[in-house]
């Protein structure tokens, strides 16, 4: 019997007492349904009284799991009144370990090679660091981040990610002021950042959440003053980063020649 027959033959008479169960039964249902979905992890819907939903953004900090990334990363550097391109490709394995408190361990480990404009192709060092997140992507702890291959201004582009405290929807922004871990000594430096939920993309078979953002920071680097910014857009898809697209500038003064370092950075889940 299809729905139109089902309901036709309820209006038409059928018993008050099978009416009345198939009510229950279907209240009964929907209660079920509705606690299901609120129960879902990463990310939950709020309906308000006018009947408008948003999202709860929130990384998955739950469960124990592996991920993967192929970062390609083009770096130009201006400095003394030259001009040199660096075109770098690594590949991340970070295992993320539940910790205590809702928080997540990662253990991050690299290894990649660099291509000199006009010179050969050589390999870089592995480098390892762990990180300690929370659900929003902050990161809380940095140990084993260190300075490799003379990239003394690597972004911890895992960093870059930071989700908002409350639900949002489509359009809706957020602003955080405050000091972040973003430098390969593990220090903090102030930044400015701002973020703006753009929508939904789809991610294979999953739905993938897209955040756009903007973060400027100063701080001292070897002596020299430095501003860092970024601009970019990140996605979220089943609690994990799993695509990324960043345009960075780091400009130093207090020498003879302003310098300044050009960074894009495409990072993507190998799926």
């Amino acid at each position: 019997m299809d729905l139109v027959t089902y309901f036709k033959n309820t209006r038409l008479g059928r018993g008050k007492t099978r009416a009345g169960r198939s009510s229950a039964f279907v209240l009964g249902l929907s209660l079920v349904l509705c606690i299901a979905l609120s129960d879902l992890p990463v990310v939950r819907r709020y309906v308000s009284a006018e009947n408008s939903s948003k999202i709860v953004l929130e990384f998955d900090t739950v469960s124990d799991k592996t991920n993967t990334y192929q970062v390609l990363i083009s770096e130009t550097v201006y400095s003394d009144g030259q001009r040199g391109t660096n075109l770098y490709r690594e590949d991340f394995q970070i295992q993320e370990t539940v910790a205590e408190n809702g928080k997540a361990l990662k253990t991050v480990v690299c290894v990649g090679s660099v291509t000199p404009v006009g010179e050969p192709i050589r390999k870089l060092e592995p480098s390892g660091y762990y990180l300690t997140v929370d659900k929003t992507g902050r990161i809380l702890e940095v140990r084993g981040l260190k300075p490799w291959d003379g990239r003394r201004m690597e972004t911890i582009w895992l960093g870059q990610a930071l989700l908002p405290e409350h639900p949002v929807e489509p359009g809706d922004t957020w602003t955080v002021n405050d000091v972040f871990f973003s430098r390969t000594t593990g220090g903090k430096t102030p930044e400015k950042r701002a973020y703006r939920f753009l929508g939904t993309e789809s991610w294979g078979n999953d739905t993938a959440y897209k955040i756009g953002y903007e973060i400027v920071g100063k701080g001292m680097d070897n002596h020299q003053d430095y501003t860092y910014v970024s601009t970019g857009a990140f996605y979220l898809a089943s609690g994990s980063l799993v695509k990324l697209d960043a345009s960075e500038m780091v400009t130093y003064a207090g020498s003879p020649e302003e310098s300044k370092i050009i960074t894009m950075i495409q990072v993507s889940a190998v799926k």
